[in-house]
C-alpha cells in the first residue's frame, strides 16, 4: 500500500515495507492524558491503567504513560483521518460489506 505524505517539497508517494517491522512495539492507551505543540511539534502523551499490589493483600490502579507521541501537524492530519476511519468501520453493522456495500437479498 502506498501513501501520498505532504512535505515542504511537495507530495511523495511512498510504499510501506516489512523491513523491522517484527520489532515494531505495540501501544496500548487507555487515553491522551496531555497534549500540545512545542515548535511547531504535536506532543500527545498516551498512558493507560494498570492494576498493582498494593503489599497488603489488595491492589490499587495507577496510570502510566505508554508512548510519547511526537509529529509534524501533516501527520497529525493523517493519524486523525486514518483513526475517524477506523471508527466508522467499527460502527458499521456486522452484516454490511467491508467496501461499504450492503448484502444483496437472496
Amino acid at each position: 500500500m502506498a501513501r501520498t505524505i505532504k512535505s515542504p517539497s511537495g507530495p511523495t508517494r511512498v510504499g510501506v515495507t516489512a523491513l523491522a517491522s517484527e520489532h515494531a512495539p505495540f501501544v496500548y492507551f487507555d487515553g491522551v492524558v496531555t497534549h500540545g505543540v512545542n515548535h511547531g511539534v504535536i506532543q500527545l502523551e498516551l498512558a493507560a491503567k494498570i492494576v498493582v499490589p498494593d503489599g497488603k493483600g489488595g491492589a490499587t490502579t495507577e496510570v502510566v504513560v505508554t508512548a510519547h507521541v511526537r509529529c509534524s501537524p501533516d501527520a497529525a492530519t493523517v493519524l486523525k483521518q486514518a483513526i475517524d476511519h477506523a471508527l466508522l468501520i467499527a460502527k458499521r453493522p456486522p452484516n454490511v460489506a467491508a467496501m461499504g456495500s450492503p448484502p444483496k437479498p437472496n
